[in-house]
């Protein structure tokens, strides 16, 4: 039986992959401690062989339930279960167990419709309140869980990398040219989800139409319905010139250089989301337009990194747009996250805490 049991249901080879990786390399006794499940034809085919401590599995109730079975702390790497199958799993089990919250797990919770279903997502919210651990990236995810489940659950700190740290970033940033540019370059989003309000905000920018800018849409993911009506959109208001779209997968590299060369992100949406993208874009010291309701907003404000109101844009004058952010700290809050002895330190504290 494996001292910690990682049941990793999403395919995401980049994150999976680097967090194994950090593991695997890092933690004595790593390889004989710790199994990870993984689920999804990417994981499989780009990870599957990397380590002897790596199997496949399906991202369902049963096979989580036969997975429990050999391990003696569960790690689950996003809540995947649904409020059915969380209802009937037994009370045993959560207390054996860790939830690696990623994000659309936490803030996707349907909100019960009438008084069957009210009682129904009460029992399902008091068992994940029975679970052993929540490990959160993003520390103001806390509000959330706190606002659901209560002050008891113990909440640890235990963030995905994207396996490129301050060193890297700094080294391709380095090879982006700088001075002078022709254009105000100006992100909307970071995938297809309609959660971004693509439209919304092409419609506004829009009204610059007649200024130096180039749109960039990174639309490698997604639903891929909304990625066309996107850009459909964008070419009726905008001429090819002043567009640049991405359909494609970037690698790391390529992704970091693109957004090195931005001068504006728009990232419209109120849930935790983003993330990653975010704190790169800060650590860059980009300007950035987010709603002004949403927890990223209030969590960057807080920290004393500057954020700006996305519904202004289309009001206030093009050279306010584009207006440099006022230099700010980047050691207290940014930093620490492209750090990866910080980043290995977390997990190590994770596991020693749950496993003591």
């Amino acid at each position: 039986m494996a001292r910690y049991l990682h049941f990793m249901p999403i395919d995401s080879p980049v994150f999976n992959g680097v967090l194994i990786d950090l593991i695997n390399e890092n933690l004595p006794d790593a390889l004989t401690e710790h199994l990870f499940l993984l689920s999804g034809e990417k994981n499989i085919r780009e990870l599957g062989s990397r380590y002897p401590n790596i199997e496949p599995t399906e991202p369902t109730r049963a096979a989580f339930l036969k997975a429990a079975k050999r391990g003696e702390h569960l790690i689950l790497h996003s809540l995947f279960l649904s409020f059915h199958d969380i209802r009937h799993l037994p009370d045993r089990l959560f207390e054996r167990m860790t939830w690696c919250v990623w994000g659309h797990d936490l803030y996707g919770f349907p909100s019960p419709r009438n008084l069957i279903e009210r009682w129904k997502f009460r029992r399902a919210i008091r068992k994940i309140g029975k679970i052993e651990a929540v490990a959160i990236g993003f520390k103001y995810d806390e509000i959330e869980i706190r606002r659901l489940f209560g002050d008891r659950l113990p909440i640890y700190p235990a963030l995905y990398s994207s396996g490129y740290y301050r060193e890297d970033i700094d080294r391709i940033v380095a090879t982006v040219p700088t001075g002078p540019k022709e254009r105000l370059d100006i992100m909307i989003g970071h995938c297809a989800f309609p959660d971004f309000h693509h439209h919304r905000h092409l419609d506004k920018l829009a009204r610059y139409r007649s200024e130096k800018l180039r749109i960039h849409l990174f639309l490698s993911y997604g639903q891929e319905r909304y990625r066309d009506e996107v850009i459909a959109h964008a070419r009726e208001l905008f001429t090819e010139d002043q567009l640049e779209i991405e359909t494609g997968m970037l690698s790391w590299q390529e992704y970091i250089a693109r957004l090195a060369r931005m001068d504006v992100a728009i990232l419209d949406f109120e849930r935790q989301a983003a993330f990653g993208n975010i704190i790169l874009l800060a650590y860059m010291r980009k300007k950035l337009y987010l709603s002004p309701t949403g927890i990223m907003a209030r969590a960057l404000n807080s920290e004393g990194i500057p954020v700006y109101d996305c519904n202004r844009i289309g009001e206030i004058p093009f050279e306010e747009l584009g207006s440099p952010a006022p230099l700010y700290p980047l050691e207290n809050f940014v930093a620490p996250l492209l750090d990866k002895q910080h980043i290995i330190g977390q997990w190590k504290q994770l596991f020693q805490s749950i496993g003591h």
